[in-house]
C-alpha cells in the first residue's frame, strides 16, 4: 500500500540525510509494524530504487513539472 511505501521512504531518507536517527525498532513501533516488517519494507524499497538515493536537479524539475 501507499502507506507502507511512504514509511519505507521516510526511514531511508532519514538515515540518508541524518547522522543520528532512530532505531528501526522505535520506528516500527511508531508505524504500527513489526521490526521484521519494517526491515523488509526498507530492504525492498532500497532494492526497488536500486539504491539510488540521490537525483540530479534536472530530474527533480522534470518530475515536478510532470506532477503539475
Amino acid at each position: 500500500s501507499v502507506d507502507r511505501v511512504m514509511i519505507a521512504a521516510v526511514v531511508v531518507i532519514t538515515k540518508f540525510q541524518n547522522d543520528k536517527f532512530f532505531r528501526n525498532q522505535d520506528l516500527a513501533t511508531v508505524a504500527g509494524l513489526t521490526l521484521q516488517d519494517l526491515n523488509a519494507l526498507e530492504s525492498e524499497f532500497l532494492t526497488t530504487i536500486d539504491y539510488h538515493l540521490h537525483i540530479t536537479a534536472e530530474t527533480y524539475q522534470r518530475y515536478c513539472q510532470a506532477l503539475q
